[in-house]
């Protein structure tokens, strides 16, 4: 699953592979094997090169939606966008979470400033 993140006003490009609580994440182009363990409802371990992080989400991690993720005492707030939904939403024209609204029909006459979509 390819995500974009965007973590303290900075772009992130998030890949991730799941196989059971093992996930390879690439993260900008750099590679982490990562155990991941729930802990109670919303609550993670993360195990990465023998480091152990105590990690919580506040919020619901939904394309578009920013939510609280919270690591040790920092939080970080988090927006995390899902580019194959997004590009579905284009070519549909569906509404709902990380959608677009298209306002042109196909071989539709348009102008210059003409409103043509809305991302939402």
């Amino acid at each position: 699953m390819k995500l974009h993140a965007t973590i303290a006003e900075s772009q992130i490009e998030i890949e991730l592979h799941e196989q059971g609580s093992q996930v390879l994440a690439v993260v900008d182009g750099r590679k982490y094997d990562v155990d991941v363990r729930s802990s109670r409802d919303d609550n993670y371990l993360l195990i990465c090169d023998a480091q152990v992080f105590d990690c919580r989400i506040e919020g619901r991690p939904e394309s578009g939606a920013t939510f609280d993720v919270i690591a040790g005492t920092d939080r970080y707030a988090v927006t995390l966008t899902d580019p194959k939904r997004l590009r579905g939403a284009l070519a549909f024209g569906a509404h709902g979470d990380g959608a677009a609204r298209i306002n042109a029909e196909v071989g539709a006459t348009v102008n210059g400033g003409d409103l043509l979509a809305v991302i939402e």
